[in-house]
Parts: C-alpha cells; sequence; structure tokens
C-alpha cells in the first residue's frame, strides 16, 4: 500500500523558524507585489488636482492596471505551452525591472501628452504587470512553502504596503513631493533579491513536502502499479518475456500520455471542488480592485464636508488607512484556518459593506452624504472591507496549499486567472461609467 502525505505529517504547526528566516518571507512579499500600484494610488489625492483627467484619473489608471494582465498572460502562455521558463529567474527579472522604472517615474510623473498623463498611466501598466504576475506566477508559486512562511510574505506585504500609506498620510502634513516619494519606493523593490536567494539556498527546510517525501511516495505508487499488473500473472521464463525495442518505447509513450490524461483530469477535478472558493475571492475582489478603486473618488467626493476640494483628504484617509486595515487581516488568516463555508459567509458580510460604498458613490440617500460624519462611516466602512479582503483572500491561498500540496501551484493559478478576469470586466463598466458621467 502507497504511503499518503497526510495533512499532519505535511503541516507542522508547532515549528519555529530563525530569525532570518522570518525576516527572509517578510522581505520577499515587497516584490512582486502590488506595492507600485498601491502606491501609484496613494498619490492619487495629489495626481488628480493637477493631471488633465481629474476625478477620472482613477478610473484611467484602473483600466490601465488591467491591461497590464495581457502581458502577464502571455508569460503563463508561453511557460505553460512552448518553453518552460525558471519561476525564480522571472521574479528577479520583475523585481530588478521594477525598481529601475519607479525612478524613472519620479521624475517624470507630471509629463503629459494630448491631455493624458502619460507617465502616470505607463506605469500603471507596469504595475499591473509586477501586480498580475503577484497573482498569477508568484503566489501559486509561494505555495509550495508551509502555510505560516505563507503567511508571512503576505505579512511583508501588507506591511509594507502599510508602510507606504502611513508616508502618503505623512504627505498631508509635511509636504512631501510624489517625486521624494518614489525616490523613496525604488530601492525597496530591490532588497527581495537577497531574500529570494536566501530562500532558495535553504528551501528543503520550507517546503510543504520535501523533496525526499515526494519521491518515497512517488516510488510507493510505481511499485504498487507493478503488483497490480503482475499479481496474477504466472511464472514465466525472462527469455519469454522478451520483446522488441519498439514495442517497449511504444509502450512508454502510451503509459505517459494515460498518465498525463489521468493527472489532467484530477487537476480539474480538484479545480471543480474548488469553485465555490475560487467564486468567492473572485465576487471579493472584483468589486474591491475592478470598481472601487476607480469610482472611490466620487464617493469620498459625495461624502466630503465642504472645504475638502474634490473630497481629496478623505480619499486620502480611506486609501492609507485601508491599506493598513489588510495588516491584521494578514496576521489572522494562518491562525483561524477558515474552511470555505466561513469564507462563503464572510463574503455575505463583504456584500452588506459594499453596499454602504456604492450608496456614497451614488449619492444614496442625497441628504445623507457631505458631512464631517458620512466621511467618517465611509472611510470606517472601506477600511472593513479591506480588512475582510484580506483575511479572505489570504485564506484561501493557505487552504488551498494545505489542501492540494502537489496541485496548489496549478489550482491558484487558475484562481488567479478567473480573479483578475472578473476585475478586468468590473474595471471597464466602471471606467465606462466614469467617463460618460464626466463628459
Amino acid at each position: 500500500m502507497a504511503v499518503g502525505l497526510s495533512r499532519s505529517k505535511v503541516i507542522d504547526s508547532e515549528e519555529s523558524y530563525s530569525w532570518k528566516t522570518i525576516l527572509a518571507f517578510l522581505i520577499v512579499g515587497i516584490n512582486p507585489s502590488w506595492s507600485i500600484p498601491c502606491a501609484l494610488f496613494t498619490e492619487v489625492p495629489i495626481f488628480q488636482l493637477s493631471s488633465p483627467e481629474g476625478l477620472s484619473l482613477a478610473a484611467w489608471m484602473n483600466v490601465a492596471i488591467n491591461v497590464g494582465l495581457v502581458f502577464t498572460l502571455g508569460y503563463v502562455f508561453y511557460d505553460s505551452s512552448i518553453q518552460k521558463i525558471n519561476p525564480e529567474t522571472a521574479i528577479k527579472f520583475v523585481i530588478v525591472v521594477s525598481s529601475a522604472l519607479c525612478v524613472l517615474l519620479a521624475f517624470t510623473w507630471t509629463y503629459t501628452a494630448h491631455n493624458i498623463s502619460v507617465t502616470i498611466l505607463g506605469m500603471s501598466i507596469v504595475g499591473g504587470t509586477v501586480g498580475t504576475f503577484q497573482v498569477l506566477v508568484f503566489l501559486p508559486y509561494m505555495t509550495r512553502y508551509k502555510p505560516p512562511l505563507f503567511a508571512l510574505q503576505r505579512l511583508g506585504d501588507v506591511i509594507f504596503v502599510g508602510a507606504l500609506s502611513l508616508l502618503g498620510l505623512a504627505q498631508q502634513g509635511l509636504s512631501i513631493s510624489p517625486t521624494l516619494f518614489f525616490l523613496i519606493l525604488a530601492p525597496t523593490q530591490i532588497v527581495p533579491l537577497l531574500a529570494i536567494q536566501y530562500i532558495s539556498k535553504n528551501s528543503k527546510d520550507f517546503l510543504i513536502c520535501s523533496e525526499d517525501t515526494i519521491l518515497v511516495a512517488t516510488e510507493n505508487a510505481r511499485v504498487n502499479a507493478k503488483i497490480q499488473n503482475t499479481e496474477h500473472t504466472p511464472l514465466q521464463r525472462s527469455d519469454q518475456l522478451m520483446v522488441p525495442e519498439t514495442s517497449k518505447r511504444s509502450k512508454s509513450l502510451s503509459e505517459s500520455l494515460t498518465e498525463n490524461s489521468k493527472e489532467s483530469r484530477r487537476l480539474w477535478k480538484c479545480i471543480g471542488e474548488c469553485s465555490g472558493l475560487i467564486f468567492t475571492v473572485c465576487c471579493v475582489n472584483m468589486h474591491m480592485w475592478g470598481s472601487f478603486i476607480s469610482l472611490l473618488p466620487i464617493g469620498t467626493r459625495n461624502a466630503s464636508p465642504i472645504g475638502d476640494q474634490e473630497g481629496s483628504m478623505t480619499l486620502a484617509y480611506a486609501n492609507n488607512l485601508g491599506l493598513l486595515a489588510l495588516v491584521p487581516g494578514i496576521v489572522a488568516a494562518p491562525n483561524l484556518l477558515l474552511g470555505e463555508t466561513s469564507l462563503f459567509w464572510l463574503s455575505v458580510a463583504q456584500v452588506a459593506l459594499y453596499a454602504v460604498v456604492y450608496m456614497a458613490i451614488f449619492n444614496l440617500p442625497p441628504d445623507y452624504w457631505g458631512d464631517f460624519k458620512s466621511a467618517s462611516v465611509l472611510v470606517s466602512v472601506f477600511c472593513l472591507g479591506r480588512l475582510n479582503e484580506a483575511l479572505i483572500s489570504t485564506s484561501a491561498y493557505t487552504l488551498i496549499g494545505t489542501k492540494y500540496p502537489d496541485l496548489a501551484y496549478q489550482i491558484s493559478s487558475f484562481m488567479g486567472i478567473c480573479d483578475r478576469l472578473s476585475i478586468t470586466v468590473l474595471t471597464w463598466v466602471s471606467f465606462i461609467w466614469v467617463t460618460s458621467c464626466r463628459s
């Protein structure tokens, strides 16, 4: 009988890690990530005051970010259908390029052409490419590591974004220019190279399933298959079992095709088992990233009191405090270990929070919005939504990594693709609505 990979053997919740390991996984969360898009949207309250797009700048930026999905899907297609790419090499390339472009953005963010904020939108495409690369490649790649370490990477991501948000809040009082902001951001994007080097060197201590364990399980399965194929075969002389070399090769090819077919069926079966989880993540993220990123400037303008020009101050608080709210959600996920049912009900609660944000966007009821109290309600509800979003998304990736350790990369990639496609659809709907209202 083959030796299975039980959950108790796969995950050791009592295991402790050195400070170097903890630090490395925290740092690797900085990049590739959504830190560049988050940094860009942190600056939207400043950008929109002087950009030709005005309040619709966020919608334009969100569309540009989703254009980045095209480049990431091209990478995924090339990697899966044409030639395999070493994920670690691709990750290092993304880190170096994104860091260099942050320096370029620092000195060119004011450039416009034909009433279009060319540099801001161009960097939004780069940020979208890096962000979707995190979802479709980097996070699935990281699911090979044990859940506490995966959670540390996610925590490092949001801690860094939280630091950006604090810097964004400090901008309001210290008059820090976007140029200085992005010059501070740029060097931080290159640091994860050192962390990746450390993790790769010691990866055997961090994996959910060690290579030796996988080899033992594979060998046991092979032995079982031989036993099942020969246990009813009478003893024969070895010379009677000789077959032509071509037949051996044909049989080997046939067996390989059969094995591939079985693995493919198993993968789609597991994806089907995760369909509820995938649907939940898509619903949560499509509204937060597809709609609110574009429409929140309108909501904060409607909710803000007189004196807050275009709701820029309220928008700054919503964006920055919302990023800070991600931290407790990320921290709670590996400790709570929520199942699919719990995540579904959390998504139901998310719908109620989203309804309040939409009410502000559409100014319903019109007599409620437009003072300090309503602005505070909008910021608070938005922050709760961000906390819940972080809890659901992190729990989903952790659940997939622990439930399907050998297929976590493929299932997480599929979920990421569905997630980004659903976000893209709502992004375009929001963009069309905003631009039509502006015109």
